[in-house]
């Protein structure tokens, strides 16, 4: 198939070993990942502490943010276990719109439906973060103590 074609000529791969740094916190971010077997880790580093965001397995991507704006990574990656990702750069989508536009736009838009889905998800976390906060609020340190 023609739209296979030229996914493959777009997308690179990349072996990772156990506890392999895919890129840290603050790089310039110029393309996105797929995870096709393995599990990468997203942390961030808080003074000395190493707080993990999130676990991506086989199927997930990370990094699609690069491709839609110029931007700094917002977190570091690494492999748990030996990896193997697909690497999808900024430059190339760009270079794909020109030549294979309609591959282009389902790539953008798949792009923007995972944006959607995280942005909703971080919704409800907000959502659920202000009711907790709000059942606490106003309670005394004696109704707490004393579960009221």
């Amino acid at each position: 198939a023609p739209e296979l074609e030229h996914m493959s000529s777009i997308l690179e791969e990349v072996d990772m070993e156990p506890a392999q740094i895919l890129f840290k916190e603050g790089a310039w971010a110029a393309s996105m990942y797929l995870v096709f077997s393995g599990s990468i880790e997203i942390f961030k580093v808080a003074g000395d502490k190493e707080i993990t965001l999130i676990t991506l397995t086989s199927g997930a991507c990370l990094g699609e943010m690069a491709l839609v704006r110029d931007m700094y990574r917002t977190g570091s990656a690494r492999a748990k276990v030996k990896s193997r990702l697909l690497l999808l750069k900024k430059d190339r989508l760009e270079k794909l719109s020109g030549t294979a536009p309609v591959v282009a736009a389902r790539l953008y838009r798949n792009i923007s439906a995972i944006l959607a889905d995280r942005i909703d998800q971080l919704n409800r976390d907000l959502a659920r973060a202000r009711e907790t906060a709000q059942t606490t609020e106003g309670k005394g340190f004696l109704s707490r103590f004393f579960g009221g």
